[in-house]
């Protein structure tokens, strides 16, 4: 209820007395003050309004943060939760009529204490760097792509302490903004621990551990520093694209073991393939599972047969760039594995089917052409 403080808008205050307006004193008292050291500030007090001294302090401090979006979320929640409080008190049919209206006293005590109060201690949390990730997420929510409104906004917090120098805010907007794109990463990072468990499981991946830690919302905002930042960039280059053809590998651990026991490398894989063939004879939906087969054996290859099962990171890593280079010339090779590995048994079947023997005898007949010297002579009649 602020009718009372809006009627006393309405005049023109150049047409009115100054002591009609604030307290005055005569030149005499105010030497007086400058001499026993009192702030002349004590005489400028305006009265006009006839407002308290509590309400005179909230609105010099409401002045000096009233453009922050961080406050005026904090303003907001508090006023939200006490309409809560009011709805739950407010059960009978007669409840508008029960409901009190809100003076500035009442602003004062029910909303911009505890408002001020969050805020402060928001402050203090942001300065020191241990606010919760949990709180950032809450926050900090409406500032996603908005630094440099966060930035003023949290030069305009700074007010709360004249003494601050500020140099903190740079690298805290930093901070949120990196954990803000944390999110693009969590994916990639998730698969790559998945691929470590399927393919080098005895591998040092201690770098990504830094990208899990947050994933629990109890860490602070000191955790975002530069070994995260670090980890997170190695991920930059992820896309949903190469995250699906990752996935889907890590996804095929039985077709990664079998593959890993049967064809120890290139050469057996070829060999296999034309065994695969044999077998397929003129089937055609055989023939299609020998060569999805062999192209996502091929294409997942620099995975398949280079790492070993110490790889680290980085060697993963490094093995990607033949793989991406595998799915830019076929953007099906993710569904040609998908579907190699449901057809598992089959190719087991061909396996147990051609001998030791006959798979000796390929693989030999396969070096011969790729090395051996064959030499062509007329037969000698004898």
């Amino acid at each position: 209820d602020f009718q009372e403080l809006e009627e006393k808008l309405h005049p023109n205050f150049d047409l009115m007395n100054l002591n009609e307006f604030m307290k005055v004193c005569t030149l005499n008292e105010f030497s007086s003050k400058l001499s026993r050291k009192v702030s002349p500030q004590s005489s400028r007090k305006v009265t006009y309004f006839n407002l308290s001294d509590a309400i005179y302090e909230m609105a010099s401090e409401l002045h000096a943060i009233k453009d922050s979006l961080i406050f005026k979320k904090c303003w907001t929640n508090q006023v939200q939760e006490l309409s809560r409080e009011d709805t739950d008190e407010d059960d009978t049919e007669n409840s508008k009529e029960k409901k009190e209206n809100y003076t500035l006293d009442h602003v004062h005590s029910k909303i911009y204490q505890s408002c001020y109060s969050r805020y402060k201690e928001l402050y203090s949390s942001l300065k020191s760097g241990e606010m919760l990730l949990e709180e950032v997420d809450i926050v900090f929510e409406v500032c996603k792509g908005k630094y440099k409104h966060l930035n003023k906004d949290l030069d305009i917090m700074c007010k709360i302490d004249p003494s601050d120098d500020r140099k903190w805010i740079k690298g805290r907007v930093a901070q949120i903004k990196e954990y803000h794109n944390y999110h693009l990463v969590m994916d990639s990072a998730k698969i790559i621990m998945d691929i470590k468990s399927a393919l080098c499981p005895e591998g040092d991946f201690s770098i990504l551990e830094k990208l899990n830690e947050v994933k629990s919302k109890t860490k602070n905002l000191n955790c975002i520093d530069a070994a995260f930042v670090r980890a997170k960039d190695t991920l930059k280059d992820m896309t949903d694209q190469r995250n699906e053809c990752l996935q889907v590998l890590s996804q095929s651990e039985n077709f990664i073991k079998w593959v890993k026991k049967e064809l120890k490398d290139i050469k057996e894989l070829k060999v296999f393939v034309d065994l695969a063939s044999i077998s397929a004879g003129e089937n055609d939906q055989d023939v299609h599972r020998v060569a999805f087969f062999h192209d996502a054996v091929l294409g997942y290859s620099s995975l398949l047969y280079g790492l070993k099962q110490d790889s680290d990171f980085k060697n993963v890593m490094d093995s990607l760039p033949t793989l991406w280079k595998a799915l830019e010339n076929d953007k099906d090779l993710p569904e040609k594995l998908k579907d190699t590995a449901r057809h598992l048994s089959w190719l087991k079947t061909v396996r147990e089917t051609h001998g030791s023997v006959e798979y000796s005898s390929l693989s030999l007949a396969t070096s011969f052409n790729e090395r051996g010297v064959y030499t062509i002579t007329r037969n000698q009649k004898r």
